[in-house]
């Protein structure tokens, strides 16, 4: 995960990509009656690059760019990914 490329991100992205995990949070939420270790995993990672790309906002001054990389960047990576199966495949 140390090793994962960062990227660059500006204020307005890292925002998108925060509400995107935010509502990756809500959908997880939904289906813990039908898949609640799924669920716990898929919350757990996304709070985990939510505290990630905040950190990193936190710490930007003005409109700099934000570099996004590590544990954050695949936590990110993969939680939207899966949501994004998810919803593909009507899960």
């Amino acid at each position: 995960m140390a090793d994962a490329e960062p990227v660059a991100l500006t204020v307005s992205e890292a925002g998108r990509a925060l509400a995107a995990l935010g509502m990756v949070c809500k959908l997880a939420t939904e289906q813990i009656p039908t898949a609640p270790a799924e669920s716990a995993g898929i919350v757990t990672d996304a709070a985990d690059a939510i505290v990630g790309i905040g950190a990193q906002l936190r710490t930007t001054t003005g409109n700099e760019a934000l570099s996004v990389g590590g544990r954050t960047l695949v936590y990110s990576r993969t939680v939207l990914l899966r949501a994004i199966d998810a919803l593909s495949s009507g899960r």
